[in-house]
């Protein structure tokens, strides 16, 4: 709630849309507020500690602020509304969006956190092998970006076409590179 309240008074001043220096302000409480408080979960190690039990209830919360504020839209502040209110302004609509707001998303990661540590946080051997080559790939993805959008260019095809199947090229070759190339050679 206190989250949901700074963030309304932050948006007074910087609503929703406004980016300076990269940085959408309406958002940096929330930023400082999950980096804070990631820190002081990682140092208690509260993620370990969550169970099944208080998943399912920030589970019920998420969903009960989603309804909520559906319902809000729908027959309160209606669909029919300026929705720029919604983005900063000193209104009750802006406070219940920015509460709102702050609820579903950190409840998100008190749910999805404990969520994908218990079940996704393996590596396969394919994984392992890839993560080792990472920060090789990061050293060399540039060239190769620029070796296969210049290979790209010459082929008709639709753009977005394109971007994905050089993406998907620019990936491999990254990591071929990185873990059959630089690899044997550092």
């Amino acid at each position: 709630m206190v989250l949901g309240f700074l963030t309304f008074i932050i948006r007074l001043f910087f609503p929703v849309g406004v980016v300076k220096l990269g940085i959408p302000l309406a958002f940096s409480v929330q930023y400082t507020m999950m980096f804070i408080v990631g820190v002081i979960t990682y140092r208690h190690d509260w993620f370990q500690k969550i169970d099944n039990f208080q998943i399912k209830i920030w589970i019920i919360i998420i969903l009960a602020s989603a309804i909520f504020f559906i319902f809000y839209i729908l027959f309160i502040f209606g669909i029919e509304s300026d929705f720029e209110v919604l983005a900063g302004s000193f209104t009750l609509p802006a406070l219940i969006y920015a509460t709102i707001d702050n609820i579903i998303c950190m409840g998100m990661i008190f749910v999805l956190i404990p969520i994908f540590h218990y079940k996704f946080n393996t590596q396969g051997n394919l994984a392992k092998r890839l993560s080792v080559s990472a920060y090789d790939m990061y050293l060399i993805h540039a060239p190769v970006l620029v070796f296969v959008s210049l290979l790209a260019a010459t082929i008709e095809l639709l753009p977005f076409i394109k971007l994905f199947i050089a993406s998907i090229i620019t990936i491999v070759l990254c990591f071929l590179v990185s873990y059959f190339g630089l690899r044997k050679i550092l």
